[in-house]
C-alpha cells in the first residue's frame, strides 16, 4: 500500500493537494537505494519528478563506469598477457556477487 504524501505541494495532474491524491496515483513511486555514508534510504515520489534526480545518477554511474574501463585498458596495455587473465579471473567472482 502507498503511503500518504506529506501535505502542502499541490499536483499538476489532479490540481489537488498531494496529500489527497498521490497514494491513488500510479505515478507515485517508490525509489530505494543507498545514500552516500551506505545507509539504505526510501523515498515515495511522482515517477514525474524523479527524472531529473535519475538522470544525473544514471549521468555518473556512465562516468564511474567509463573510468573503470579506461584503468582497465590502461592496464592491459601495460601488462604482459598472463597477468591480464590473472587478473580477470580473480575479478570474475566478485562480479558475479
Amino acid at each position: 500500500m502507498k503511503p500518504r504524501a506529506e501535505p502542502g505541494e499541490y499536483c499538476p495532474f489532479w490540481k489537488k493537494d498531494v496529500s489527497k491524491v498521490c497514494h491513488t496515483c500510479h505515478l507515485y513511486e517508490c525509489i530505494k537505494g543507498k545514500a552516500k555514508d551506505g545507509e539504505p534510504t526510501v523515498q515515495w515520489a511522482c515517477a514525474i519528478r524523479l527524472i531529473p534526480t535519475v538522470m544525473v545518477q544514471n549521468t555518473n554511474t556512465a562516468k564511474e563506469v567509463t573510468e573503470a574501463v579506461e584503468a582497465l585498458r590502461k592496464d592491459v596495455q601495460n601488462t604482459s598477457p598472463i597477468k591480464v587473465i590473472e587478473s580477470i579471473a580473480r575479478a570474475a567472482p566478485q562480479s558475479l556477487t
